[in-house]
């Protein structure tokens, strides 16, 4: 209920049509004549019933990101000392200073960093997660509205199923014609890219990737014509050369625009700054190693960074890596404590963290690439590194931005 109070308060602060310039501990007059002393509207209780009676608030001043307002409650205002020299003050006229309206015609947008991956991530979550809205409230003039899908829950233990629209930008990949057969995962990073693995453009006896579908959970749900698309491009990287696992990450460019919703969002893509060390995992890759069965709803799980030197030992000279692993390009997840890892089905799905700056954001920091025991504890797969090809990205995504 608070939380809800406050919210509809920080909507009533953005209508207020002045505002008094006085600061935290001032007092001060409401527009009813009412004298008070300015407060956080957090530590003002008589707030919960001007909004219930649907009375702006008096606006003293903005600390932050929080309204200061003229509150009246009990106790609020100490009552003034009475003694010999208390006067009556003069009543006298001056001029009103201007006064600024609040009402705002549009909300904040990001500002361009000419990072073009970073930017993008602002302009979905403004678009697509948090858009601006007219306020609900009598002359609020345009207000963000919070469309997250996250749910507040301790940090993932287990692989376990995700909820709706937790990993919006979740993608699934068709392979075969008539019937399609739906088997490695991708990111959607725009409206008409998917990132995946390289080793994801061609599926064995089925030849290419051929659909992609969006914002599904269950990968048996009937899907809507705005959730299945064509794949029009296959672009791998360049240095992609099967069998090899080197630079194992690609594009795929659909037929047609994608259609974004709260429930089908880009994602945003790792830069290469520093991230902690556990991560997210998501696909609908087998829950068993060895098993052909593939989950129905997607799955998730934490996983672990490990030491580059435990990634060399693991996975040194083989058919898949002439060269042994490759730190720059290549890191290494799992749990030494538990039997969390992506499996077979969960190849080219993302590797994610939170969006440190970004609310309501994932950014991706790797693509599932290979393992050799999936869900063994102790044993990392191998995730080939968004950041080092970030150039690449960027510039088939968008070429003219």
């Amino acid at each position: 209920m608070l939380l809800r109070v406050i919210l509809v308060v920080s909507l009533a602060a953005t209508a207020c049509c002045q505002i008094l310039k006085l600061s935290v501990g001032e007092e001060c007059n409401q527009q009813s004549g009412a004298t008070g002393v300015c407060r956080r509207i957090t530590e003002c209780d008589h707030i919960r019933n001007d909004i219930n009676r649907r009375v702006i608030p008096t606006i003293c001043s903005f600390d932050r990101n929080d309204a200061v307002v003229c509150c009246v409650d009990s106790g609020a205002l100490p009552p003034p000392a009475i003694t010999a020299r208390t006067r009556i003050p003069r009543t006298t006229t001056t001029s009103e200073a201007p006064v600024r309206s609040l009402t705002r015609q549009t909300c904040d947008v990001h500002t361009p960093t000419g990072r073009k991956a970073y930017d993008k991530c602002w302009e979905y979550q403004q678009r697509l997660v948090k858009p601006c809205q007219p306020s609900p409230l009598p002359n609020g003039g345009m207000v963000r509205v919070n469309h997250c899908n996250w749910k507040a829950e301790d940090l993932i233990t287990g692989g376990k199923d995700a909820y709706e629209g937790e990993f919006a930008h979740m993608v699934l990949l068709g392979y075969g014609t008539p019937a399609v057969h739906w088997i490695c995962g991708g990111v959607l990073v725009s409206e008409r890219f998917v990132l995946t693995a390289g080793h994801c453009t061609v599926a064995r006896a089925l030849g290419k990737v051929q659909k992609i579908k969006v914002g599904i959970l269950d990968r048996d749900q009937p899907a809507g014509e705005d959730q299945v698309y064509g794949v029009l491009t296959i672009i791998k990287h360049p240095g992609y050369k099967a069998p090899h696992k080197y630079n194992d990450i690609a594009l795929l460019k659909t037929d047609r625009e994608i259609t974004l919703s709260r429930y089908v969002v880009p994602a945003c893509l790792h830069d290469g700054s520093s991230v902690e060390s556990t991560a997210v995992v998501t696909g609908w890759g087998s829950t068993v190693f060895r098993r052909k069965v593939l989950a129905h709803v997607l799955q998730k799980a934490t996983v672990t960074m490990f030491e580059d030197k435990i990634c060399s030992g693991r996975y040194g000279i083989s058919r898949h890596m002439s060269s042994g692993y490759n730190s720059t390009t290549q890191m290494c997840y799992g749990d030494m404590k538990s039997n969390q890892d992506s499996c077979e089905g969960d190849s080219g799905g993302p590797l994610q963290v939170k969006h440190a700056e970004v609310h309501c954001m994932y950014n991706v920091i790797g693509i599932i690439s290979f393992g050799k025991w999936c869900g063994f504890t102790g044993e990392p797969g191998i995730y080939t590194r968004v950041a080092p090809y970030l150039p690449w990205i960027e510039s088939t995504v968008w070429p003219d931005q």
